[in-house]
Formats: C-alpha cells, structure tokens, sequence
C-alpha cells in the first residue's frame, strides 16, 4: 500500500484527529508565491506561439488581436479575475516519509508529527464530486510555456474546425471555456523547481465562493466527507479555507501511519492514548513510529 505524508505541527494534527477533518488552504497564500498565477502570464504567449502555425485563411478569419487576445483575457477574468467567484485550495502530502526540509518547513522545525494517508484511498475520492482533485505535483520552470502547447494546439484544432465549417467565433464561445479550464486545472499541479524535494502530492477543491456550502464527497453511493467554507480573519487579513469533515469510520480507513517528529515531546504511548480518547481506539492502523533525522 502506498502512503503519502502530510507533515504538520501537533495543534494541526489534534485538530485532524479530534475533528476528522483536513483542512485545505488558499492555494494563492503558498509558500510558492506565484503559484498558479504565473500560468495566467503565459496562456497568451503560448496562444501567440500556436496562432503563428497557422494558415493565413485562419488568421483572416480569426484575427489575433480581436479575437484569441480579447477572449482568453475574457476567460482568464472568468476563471481567476479579481472578481471571478472561483478559488483554488489545497491540502498537500509527500512522498518522503522521513524529510528533513519537510520537518522543518511544515512540522514546526520537528516538533510535530508527519500524517501517513493511504494515497489509494484519495485517490478513488477523484470523480467523488466535480470540485475535487488529487495529484501529483509537476514541477516545471514558471517562464516554459510548452507545458501549455498541448492544450493550445487541440484549443486551434477546434478552432480551425469552426472556421472551415464557415462559422463565426463568437464571444461566448465554448470552445475557450473548455480550454481556460483545462490550463486552470493543470495549473494546481504545478510548481517551481526549486520545491522538487517535497516530492508533493496535493488534493485540491475548486470552489465557487457563491455557491454550494457544504458539498458532499460520495463514492459508491456512500458519502465520505462534506466540505465547507470558512474564513480566518487575523492581523486585518482575511484567509479564506475549506475544511472537509469525513465521516468516522471512512476517516479511519484512510489512515495508515503516524511518523513523530525528531524535536516533538510525544512518544508512542502519548500518540496512543491521544487517539484512544479521541474515538480512534479500534483502528487497526496504529503503526507509530520515530523520526530518526537528527535536528539540532
């Protein structure tokens, strides 16, 4: 069975436990800090780059200017414009079991635990609900934007479909809407290289702030968690997140293992009893161990 890691400090992880809940955070507040907003920069080069490909009866037809700039600038606005209603968040794992940048970067300098999830288990959570998503994170450099060429030359294909058919590409074209999405969508699954030890895989929602709260995760007609906006308003910043509650007894199948930390004050027999009194007592999981890096 494969396990992937979700690192964190001991407030975190009783909340987790205590709660049945992992909570995912606004993936524009990361440590990566153009995350996801670097793709909006590129989707016109990589759209420049395609529309020079093509012949000069598309380019009459299909001016660049008019039309492919001013729809995906349109499109872009839809999806992650200051007043689009849609957010991208993210609860994130590891592969590394046992990370020393992981320790120190998210498990309070190894004073917490590192979370064991079964990744097969979050992995037939995908096609639960049409907001989520889980993954592994690619990590490519923020200025290539031939990680986009795929998607831009099947967006022209479709494109020289409507013009040689002599149709007009009008302003609220479907075409674009399905494009914009699919750059969006592979753009959560990627980072700079600068972050390839992590060796991340994340879970995310996409959410459309004016609706649906709570949704519900459901697989084989069984539900599996709820998700739920909130809001932390701290320091005269608002931090918007998405907590999702599983059910009991589906939270403690996609448990695996808990690793503790090099500098936590916790042994196995703190973790135990902790998860005895917190309903979690009949588990079969309980493979506990120790970090054995070394952290001064």
């Amino acid at each position: 069975m494969s396990i992937v890691y979700h690192y964190c400090s001991m407030e975190t992880f009783q909340k987790i436990i205590e709660n049945r809940t992992l909570r995912f955070s606004d993936i524009t507040k990361s440590n990566d800090s153009q995350e996801i907003i670097w793709i909006v920069n590129f989707i016109v080069s990589a759209l420049t780059k395609e529309y020079e490909k093509q012949s000069e009866e598309f380019k009459g037809k299909c001016p660049l200017e008019k039309v492919i700039k001013r729809q995906t600038t349109l499109f872009v606005n839809r999806y992650w414009g200051e007043y689009s209603p849609y957010t991208y968040f993210v609860s994130c794992f590891s592969d590394e079991k046992n990370s020393l940048n992981m320790w120190e970067r998210y498990a309070d300098n190894g004073k917490g635990v590192a979370i064991g999830f079964n990744d097969l288990y979050l992995e037939n959570l995908v096609g639960t609900s049409d907001c989520f998503q889980y993954g592994t994170v690619d990590y490519v450099d923020i200025s290539n934007t031939s990680i986009l060429s795929k998607e831009t030359a099947q967006l022209f294909e479709k494109l020289n479909e409507v013009v040689n058919k002599g149709e007009n590409i009008n302003y609220n074209n479907p075409i674009y809407d399905k494009y914009v999405k699919n750059i969006f969508l592979k753009a959560v699954f990627c980072k700079h290289p600068c972050f390839e030890d992590e060796k991340e895989k994340r879970a995310c929602v996409h959410w459309n702030l004016n609706f649906s709260n709570p949704t519900s995760l459901t697989y084989k007609g069984l539900k599996i968690a709820e998700a739920e906006l909130g809001k932390d308003l701290k320091n005269g910043k608002i931090k918007l997140y998405i907590d999702m509650h599983f059910y009991p007894e589906k939270f403690s199948k996609a448990l695996s293992t808990i690793i503790i930390g090099p500098k936590c004050e916790w042994n196995i027999k703190d973790v135990r009893t902790f998860l005895h009194l917190s309903g979690l007592n009949k588990t079969p999981f309980y493979n506990i161990d120790y970090s054995n890096i070394p952290l001064a």
